[in-house]
């Protein structure tokens, strides 16, 4: 039986890790703390396929990933995903310019995007705010309990060998393509014969020596921040995803809600105390799309350095004999389909329909 390991127990890692599992690989997986938590815990955690995303084959990598969502969704394979949809409101700041080009691009290629009128968005949402008067709906995309999914992925993984709190220190292929060796931190030296590295940022350190050309922006001058704040429960939840210009709302399990502005946190630094004025800044936008949340307290905020490819893309191939890596921005929209892709090529350079995304294109 082919042994493969996954380093990195988020939701990229847990998710290649299942599908391995199914398809009868011999599976382990390797974290260096608890799963799910670094960036996986303070993503929003939104799955869509967005008009911004560019260039336009990397839109529709995450039109794939959203309909592979969908397919285990129905499948009963994802009981984490929850397609509420969402609507993107246009705002100020050129929301509208920006909310019409969505709408034209969503009719040339026959995606089912909805505009909607202030009385349409009062009737259909009318816990939303009076100056919300222009908005799209897509109902295809929607959210994923992250942390839901990576509890049901590792227990999917059936017969998988999970450790946590065990870092990694090297990866080292053996002479002659003969299998991979994997250091951990309390000097244990294992061999798989294949290794996949989807440990996000935690990836940098271990690919160096692999790849010497950097594939992250970790640590360096244009790496970003995200936060993400949770309420406690509310009287009214948000019932779908709610995108503006300026902040990001989705309901949660408890009936809270998840409340994010990655563009504004980009702007500040872990150390900079400023940036703990963010969350009751995220909170008073978030009112002006729903009030209901004037009065939220916030139970929990989240900071991670968002895991951001150097040109903004996913990474995706053989970096060595026997070890892959699986690096992206938008993980949790691409995390079962990049599963698929990585099981069908394990023993490939770079696994089918993912050639632009190879790591020598640096």
């Amino acid at each position: 039986m082919h042994s493969a390991v996954v380093i990195g127990a988020g939701v990229v890692g847990s998710t290649i890790a299942a599908t391995l599992a199914a398809r009868g690989h011999a599976v382990t997986v390797l974290d260096a703390g608890e799963p799910g938590s670094a960036v996986s815990e303070a993503s929003f955690a939104w799955v869509n396929a967005h008009h911004g995303k560019r260039p336009v084959s990397y839109r529709e990598l995450n039109r794939r990933g959203l309909r592979v969502h969908h397919r285990w969704h129905r499948e009963g394979r994802a009981p984490w995903f929850f397609p509420t949809g969402a609507l993107t409101v246009a705002g100020d700041r050129g929301g509208g310019e920006k909310l019409r080009a969505e709408l034209e691009s969503a009719a040339e290629t026959g995606e089912q995007l909805t505009e909607l009128s202030g009385a349409q968005l009062r009737r259909r949402f009318p816990d939303l705010g009076p100056d919300v008067d222009h908005a799209s709906f897509n109902p295809d995309e929607g959210w994923v309990d992250t942390r839901r999914l990576i509890a049901h992925q590792l227990a999917a993984a059936s017969g998988a060998e999970v450790r946590t709190s065990c870092p990694v220190t090297r990866v080292l292929p053996r002479p002659g393509g003969d299998g991979v060796e994997v250091h951990t931190a309390d000097g244990g030296v294992h061999e798989f014969d294949s290794v996949v590295v989807a440990a996000g940022n935690g990836s940098a350190p271990l690919l160096h020596s692999l790849a010497p050309t950097p594939l992250l922006t970790t640590g360096s001058a244009d790496a970003k921040i995200g936060m993400t704040l949770e309420t406690e429960p509310l009287d009214v939840a948000p019932p779908t995803v709610f995108k503006s210009p300026d902040v990001s709302i989705r309901p949660a399990p408890g009936g809270r809600a998840v409340i994010a502005d990655h563009a504004t946190a980009a702007n500040f630094r872990h150390d900079d105390p400023d940036l703990w004025t963010l969350p009751r800044t995220l909170l008073a936008r978030a009112a002006t799309i729903m009030p209901a949340l004037a009065s939220a307290r916030i139970a929990r905020v989240r900071v991670s350095e968002r895991v951001m490819p150097v040109d903004g893309l996913p990474v995706v191939g053989r970096v060595a004999p026997g070890v892959l890596t699986v690096l992206t921005h938008s993980g949790v929209t691409l995390a079962p389909l990049l599963s698929e892709l990585v099981a069908d090529g394990l023993d490939a350079d770079t696994p089918p329909g993912l050639v632009d995304y190879r790591p020598d294109r640096f």
